[in-house]
């Protein structure tokens, strides 16, 4: 099984198991790599513990992500920082089209989405 895969499998799973919620702030105004009710975001399924504290705090999205989470996400899963941004906006996107969106992504990335 290739990175890629293996990379989109563990970010639909965490979706999956959240019912395809959002994880928001303790406000529910914004998307967090890690929110409410141990939630994660698309990137965030990708970060461990202590990476998505540093990009909480920060408040940075996917393209300004601190340069070694950023290197390290890119080498460990080979996805592009485009495509890295293109599933955290289907995350982001809300939960009504959450599941649409990744089946989409999926399609356009040549991935399977395993349910």
């Amino acid at each position: 099984m290739s990175k890629r895969q293996e990379a989109f499998d563990k970010i639909v799973a965490a979706m999956a198991a959240q019912n395809w919620e959002r994880s928001l702030s303790a406000m529910g105004s914004s998307c967090r790599y890690r929110g409410v009710g141990g939630r994660v975001c698309a990137i965030g399924a990708l970060l461990d513990d202590d990476e998505a504290l540093v990009c909480d705090e920060l408040s940075c999205g996917v393209l300004n992500l601190p340069a070694a989470i950023e290197y390290r996400l890119v080498a460990d899963t080979g996805f592009s920082v485009w495509e890295l941004c293109w599933l955290q906006k289907a995350h982001d996107r809300g939960d009504a089209v959450m599941m649409e969106k990744f089946k989409a992504l999926a399609d356009s990335l040549n991935l399977e989405m395993k349910l």
